[in-house]
């Protein structure tokens, strides 16, 4: 049998390639990405959840199906390759009109029509006339503006009456306000003037005087009363009473009430000697004022002022204080003495609330709930809050509990919160039943409740049995999508190496680094793990920072996590990618890339170690030129200080020491020195790949201020490692910097106790 002229043979089809394949994954995970976030946009509702699985299934896979259905009708369009370039084409399309979605969200809502002829409608402010409605003519002949509506007609008596005694033309507004602002200033003189009068009849009297510089004062710092004045009266005031009674008990009360930081102290301790000539009651207002001023780290000093007030005479403020101060020594009994005291009984509100919860803290539970059902009964709704329900069901009183939690108030803008913290109240004290009843409610608010499926995780392991539902599977494609763009996220760096590289090598430019055995594709391995076990540390243990994009809560409304939650998300990331830096290092068998390579031991320990030193040095001359006249751990972000003293809290400055100081050093350095800095050279100029792992590094510590500090610190050591042909000078230099650091927040934590 003869062959087939080629003309006849039908050429292969074509077939899609790597770039058009990657190109496609990450338009089409930018489109559920944004499918996700213009649904809610769409559908604000919270109970639409069924509209917003639609809307993003629809998005991302029934039209595109049905574009793709409708193009293959024509033979052409039949291939895998012209298939997947109309995906593209339709998920990028999507994408700019989900875009545009979003974008439309933040206009202006339409103004809302008000009938005018309803008694219970809003009227419309003084200074705003009525709008016309759409369906009525506009008048021709011009009328005059009016600032409200056209009142009801009224007797024409009284209306002649009210029209002697006031002016309503144009401009009549500005004219009373000035009258009754001349009217309160009148007042104001008169009374000063009074003041002056007695003062000159009474030159001694000190208690005169001093009520004289209260009276003025008020009107000095008051906001909404402009007194010109004022400030020049109690300026005039305070000179007299300072300097007709210097050594009164009162003047020397007003003069350290108005004084703070290092001037109140050193006030302070010169009046010390003459308080002891003092009455009771001004000693206990001295004591009191300096209890008041004193930081909550010297908790002696503060106990003995405050002490010294209560005994002189016993008054809720100086109790308050006194008891708080007790519970931090740990003398709980007697601050359970000192909150019996019959001085609370008529104590104010917001007192008697601070007493309530230091009865929980000192562990007096049954005088606690005594003093809630007390204080229950006048109706405080200082008392309904999710703290004081916490704290009663501690207490075994878990009915009191869900009542407060009922009369919580919530609106538009606390409704989640209140929520969330209703479902973590069951989460700890309900059952099953009632703890997935609480996670539905808490779900009815939005997808932005719970957009990463961590509270449902937490249902999951306390209660396995409850029942799931339709609305948690947007939650588990998000947490999926997140995980998958932090893997593919190195790609946007990795990708343009490897085309840079493609290039070099055309024009015979190899890199002649050997030092590495790693590729990109490890390169990519590592950084794509690292990022998804970040994603994953922070979705176990600080979700707030994931989830600070939803519902529009800011960035800065976040409180900073606590040391131990970062310290756990800490722990999560180093055993992660510990172990892959251990795997690919047995697989490679690079054990030896840790040595001193073509250095000597010696030689790789004394210039890491003297680099170290220049390096803080060079830190301490840029923190001075910043103005920032500081030990360095102070300029440490509160996350990375946090972490560093729950360490140091935890393992002791010994463990402190020994992760931070050997651990730490080796592990980023095999990652961003050896692994990362070894792959990128092997494919483009050391330069460009020492910059990328330095900013690479910079990235990983989140230090805005530090960052000079950190591109150059990471530059140096990939110049040691290539310089040594191994990582000890590296690892040398890293472990003293951080030791340096650790031993001066061990030293700062011993002065403050």
């Amino acid at each position: 049998m003869m062959d087939e002229p080629p003309f006849l043979v039908p050429p292969p089809p074509p077939r899609v390639g790597p770039v058009l394949a990657t190109a496609t994954a990450l338009v089409g995970l930018l489109q559920l990405g944004l499918a996700i976030a213009a649904a809610q946009k769409v559908y604000a509702r919270p109970d639409n959840i069924s509209g917003e699985i639609g809307f993003v299934i629809g998005s991302v896979a029934v039209w595109p199906l049905v574009v793709i259905g409708l193009f293959s009708i024509g033979r052409p369009f039949r291939t895998n390759r012209n298939r997947t370039i109309i995906l593209l084409c339709v998920w990028g399309l999507g994408s700019l009109a989900n875009l545009a979605n979003l974008g439309a969200g933040s206009a202006t809502p339409p103004p809302v029509a008000v009938a005018w002829d309803d008694p219970k409608a809003m009227r419309p402010a003084a200074t705003e006339p009525p709008v016309p409605s759409p369906a009525a003519p506009t008048p021709l002949v011009a009328t005059p503006a009016r600032t409200e509506p056209e009142p009801p007609l009224a007797p024409l008596k009284s209306s002649t009456v009210r029209r002697k005694r006031y002016n309503f033309s144009a401009g009549s507004h500005e004219r009373l306000i000035k009258e009754i602002e001349h009217a309160q200033e009148d007042a104001y003189h008169e009374v000063v003037a009074a003041y002056a009068r007695e003062c000159a009849d009474w030159p001694a009297d000190a208690t005169l005087a001093l009520e004289r510089v209260e009276f003025i004062g008020h009107f000095s710092g008051a906001e909404d009363v402009t007194i010109e004045s004022a400030e020049a009266d109690y300026e005039a005031a305070r000179a007299d009473l300072v300097k007709g009674f210097p050594h009164a008990p009162g003047t020397i009360l007003f003069v350290l009430e108005h004084s703070y930081g290092p001037e109140f102290a050193t006030q302070a301790e010169s009046y010390s000697a003459q308080t002891k000539s003092w009455g009771r009651t001004d000693v206990a207002r001295f004591a009191l004022l300096r209890a008041r001023r004193l930081p909550d780290k010297d908790p002696a000093a503060k106990l003995n002022f405050a002490e010294t007030s209560f005994r002189n005479e016993p008054t809720a403020d100086a109790g308050i204080l006194y008891a708080r101060a007790l519970h931090a020594k740990a003398r709980d009994r007697e601050a359970a003495q000192v909150l019996e005291h019959a001085v609370f009984a008529g104590a104010p509100a917001w007192t008697r609330k601070q007493q309530l919860d230091l009865l929980f803290d000192v562990g007096e539970r049954r005088t606690a709930v005594g003093l809630f059902k007390e204080l229950e009964q006048g109706e405080s709704p200082l008392l309904n809050t999710t703290e004081t329900a916490g704290r009663l069901a501690e207490a075994g009183e878990l009915k009191l509990a869900r009542a407060v939690l009922a009369r919580v108030p919530h609106n538009q803008w606390s409704r989640e919160r209140v929520a969330e913290q209703r479902f973590q109240f069951e989460l700890k004290y309900g059952g099953a039943q009632q703890a997935a009843t609480a996670y539905r409610e808490m779900r009815s608010n939005g997808y932005q409740t719970d957009p990463f499926l961590r509270h449902r995780a937490d249902l999951f392991l306390r209660h396995p049995m409850a029942g799931w539902a339709w609305m948690d599977l947007a939650g588990a494609v998000s947490l999926g999508l997140i995980l998958g763009l932090a893997g593919l996220a190195p790609l946007a760096v990795l990708l343009p190496v490897h085309y840079w590289s493609l290039v070099r090598a055309r024009r015979n430019r190899v890199a002649t680094w050997s030092i590495s055995p790693w590729g990109l594709r490890s390169a990519w391995l590592l950084t794509g793990a690292t990022l998804a076990a970040l994603t994953i540390s922070l979705w176990a243990f600080q979700p707030k920072i994931l989830t600070k994009g939803f519902g529009g809560e800011e960035a800065g409304s976040v409180a900073a996590p606590s040391g131990e939650a970062v310290l756990s998300s800490q722990v999560v990331l180093w055993v992660i990618t510990g172990g892959l830096v251990t795997v690919m290092l047995w697989r490679a068998k690079a054990w030896r890339l840790l040595g001193s390579g073509e250095w000597g031991l010696w030689k790789s320990l004394g210039v890491g170690v003297g680099l170290a030193w220049g390096l803080r040095l060079v830190l301490a001359v840029y923190l001075k030129g910043l103005g920032l006249d500081v030990p360095p751990p102070a300029v440490i972000s509160p996350v990375t200080t946090g972490l560093l003293v729950t360490m140091l809290k935890t393992l002791g400055p010994v463990g402190l020491l020994a992760v931070t100081g050997l651990f730490v050093p080796v592990l980023e350095e095999i990652m961003f020195r050896g692994i990362l800095l070894g792959a990128l050279a092997r494919h483009i100029p050391f330069w460009a790949a020492n910059l990328l792992q330095a900013a690479g590094f910079t990235l990983m510590h989140e230090e805005p201020k530090l960052a000079p500090f950190f591109v150059g610190f990471a530059l140096v050591n990939g110049f040691l490692v290539r310089e040594a042909k191994g990582l000890l000078p590296a690892i040398t230099l890293h472990a003293c910097n951080n030791i340096l650091v650790s031993v001066g927040l061990i030293i700062l934590q011993g002065k403050a106790g």
